[in-house]
């Protein structure tokens, strides 16, 4: 912009600005009603929103065909659309004081304006039918005043007209003779109504568990009870007095007869141990509640056998059919052979056939022997204790080690009979020796047991010998010889003051494994069924897990050697070795054995696991070149597993 004065002067005034237009109108959004049917809706509400600002929103309702009519605000009485103003504006609320009609459909719709004027580009509407009437359901199975052998399921319909649709069905089971109801979460009956709920549609089912079947006692009757629940917001239900069913239980199947029992000796002379697959309630199926079992036995032939002639009954809860059982018979006759039969009981005198015969010899009493454990207070078997028998002139007559098993089993064998023997259990633990005894022991006596009041935390030893026989490349040697055959004829002995005290064997993988040991100095070594490694000292610590690593050819000698030999410019002495934690240390002499050059282990290379090089440049420690002649030179190994080895081999120079 310009000016002039009457003097003809002239000023210039320049400013910027620019004008903003609003054409877009505020966003709406209805977010109650969001369903499509309810059966309470007192607040309509939703969002609105605009970068410019909102002025208001406002809410139309129309009632679905044929009348189509508007809410007023008093009543659906307008055909002409009626907008009424919601309180808020970015979150919005309308509460219409609407009594809605049970199957009326409704149509809610929501705009909204900005702070200029404009409308929402695009209203916002959500539909819904009001649904006022409760869901109904019917039982099918079992029928009213029918009677069942079983209770595969309780069944039934499910129906909600016109309205939203039945979501779920409710069950409940009530014991007549007593009006308790069935836990469905605890599997026992209760005084509490309890109900548990499956999906339902035109249709629906709920599979009783086993423990419920199991609890259904013959001749009882039962009411199965149910409502419905449908998918209205909130949801409604109708009442279980509506659809029930009564129904009498009667249980007249028994248990298979058993087809898998056998026996077995055990420990003490004249007890045999059974075992079987248990049936179920009705043949195989069903959880056998309250049962029993009876067993028949005989040493006779052609004897009768019956549920009222057997000698054994066992009272049995909660039996789940496949599950196994044990049942030991004591006192029979030492050595003596039995036919054994059994039978089962379902608790409602439903008993099953006769089982299948087993023939069991009972245990015989050990003649020449003396049996029993060496246990701590809390009964954990001790290994590789030492136990003695004297007879009255206190002579030794038989001595042996508890087992590496960790039951702490010890048997002496060689005892004549007659006279009562003194049983001593004597044990190293920190370098002192103890004992206990007991006096008046017979040859054949079994449970001779010792509890040592002892603290210690038990150890254990153990190691692998594949890991390291995997290690060697050698193709002979004591590994390969203990692994051609899986490591069957292997095995580890266990020394304690140069008595072997205990020997374990080696698995298909060489691994092997000595537990529950004392505290204290032991030895141990491998044998290969053709030769045993050297012996390894060992200091166990109360509770530890040792791993013992055995090396069988520390320095193998047909790997250390010198390349060239003879040597006329410089040679690469080489020696292969798989200790862990290797220190090792070369050495050449003169013939008249004098120390030439001495290598550290620090000096030598590695080009490959296991194998140490060193090249030799034919010079001595002060760095001049020896004369040509005979050498020695010596390696010296040792491995962090205190094995050791030196090996001496001949060079000679010639220049």
């Amino acid at each position: 912009m310009r000016a002039w004065d009457l003097a003809g002067s002239t000023a210039t005034l320049i400013d910027a600005f620019y004008v903003l237009k609003d054409v877009d109108g505020a966003l709406v959004a209805v977010t109650a009603p969001a369903s499509s049917h309810y059966s309470a809706l007192a607040l309509i509400s939703g969002t609105a929103a605009d970068a410019s600002g909102l002025s208001g929103v406002e809410v139309s309702i129309q009632t679905g065909a044929p009348t189509g009519l508007y809410w007023s605000g008093a009543a659906f009485d307008s055909v002409v659309q009626v907008w009424l103003s919601a309180t808020g504006t970015g979150t919005w609320t309308l509460t219409p004081a609407i009594a809605w009609q049970n199957g009326g459909a409704y149509s809610v719709v929501a705009r909204s304006s900005d702070s200029v004027g404009n409308l929402s580009p695009v209203y916002s509407t959500a539909t819904f039918t009001f649904d006022a009437s409760s869901p109904t359901a019917g039982v099918v199975f079992p029928a009213d005043g029918g009677t069942l052998s079983s209770l595969p399921w309780i069944s039934g319909t499910a129906n909600d007209g016109s309205g939203a649709g039945a979501a779920s069905v409710e069950v409940r089971l009530r014991r007549l003779s007593d009006g308790s109801y069935w836990n469905f979460f605890g599997d026992v009956w209760s005084g509490t109504p309890i109900s548990t709920s499956v999906a339902a549609g035109a249709s629906w089912a709920y599979s009783p568990t086993d423990l419920l079947s199991a609890n259904l006692v013959h001749q009882a009757s039962y009411y199965a009870e149910v409502r419905a629940t449908d998918k209205a917001v909130p949801a409604l239900s109708g009442d279980f007095s509506a659809a029930s069913s009564t129904f009498t239980f009667s249980d007249t199947t028994p248990p298979s007869a058993v087809s898998t029992l056998t026996g077995v000796e055990q420990e003490t002379p004249g007890n045999i141990e059974l075992s079987w697959t248990a049936p179920g309630d009705d043949a195989d199926v069903g959880i056998i509640r309250i049962g029993a079992y009876r067993i028949q036995y005989t040493t006779q032939t052609g004897v009768s056998f019956s549920t009222p002639s057997a000698q054994v009954q066992i009272a049995t809860a909660s039996v789940v059919p496949g599950s196994l059982q044990r049942h030991t018979i004591p006192s029979l006759i030492p050595g003596a052979t039995y036919l054994v039969y059994l039978w089962t009981d379902d608790g409602e005198g439903n008993w099953s056939a006769l089982s299948g015969g087993a023939t069991i010899t009972a245990t015989p009493t050990p003649f020449s022997q003396i049996k029993g454990h060496v246990m701590k207070v809390s009964s954990e078997g001790i290994s590789a204790v030492l136990l003695e028998a004297y007879d009255e002139s206190g002579l030794i007559v038989s001595s042996t080690f508890t087992l590496t098993d960790g039951s702490g089993t010890f048997t002496l064998d060689g005892i004549p009979g007659g006279s009562p023997f003194r049983v001593v259990a004597s044990w190293i633990s920190g370098e002192i020796t103890s004992s206990v005894w007991i006096d008046g022991v017979f040859s054949g006596t079994i449970g001779v047991d010792f509890f040592l009041e002892i603290d210690y935390t038990l150890s254990t030893l153990t190691g692998t010998l594949g890991s390291v026989a995997a290690q060697t490349g050698s193709p002979s040697g004591f590994l390969s010889a203990a692994g051609a055959d899986g490591f069957k004829r292997s095995e580890i002995e266990l020394f304690q003051r140069n008595r072997r005290v205990a020997a374990v064997p080696v698995d298909p993988t060489g691994r092997w494994r000595i537990t529950n040991l004392l505290p204290g100095r032991y030895a141990v070594r491998a044998f290969n069924g053709f030769e045993y490694t050297k012996m390894r000292d060992i200091d166990l610590l109360e509770g530890e897990v040792q791993e013992v690593a055995f090396v069988f050819d520390p320095l193998p000698a047909d790997e250390v050697y010198a390349f060239p030999n003879p040597a006329r410019h410089a040679t690469t002495l080489r020696f292969s070795s798989t200790l862990p934690g290797l220190e090792a240390q070369m050495m050449i002499f003169d013939i008249a054995g004098n120390l030439v050059k001495e290598i550290a282990g620090s000096e030598m290379s590695s080009p490959r696991p296991s194998v140490y090089h060193f090249p030799w440049d034919l010079r001595n420690n002060d760095g001049e070149g020896v004369a040509s002649g005979v050498y020695l030179f010596m390696v010296k190994v040792r491995g962090s597993n205190g094995q050791s080895a030196k090996v001496i081999k001949k060079l000679a120079v010639v220049k």
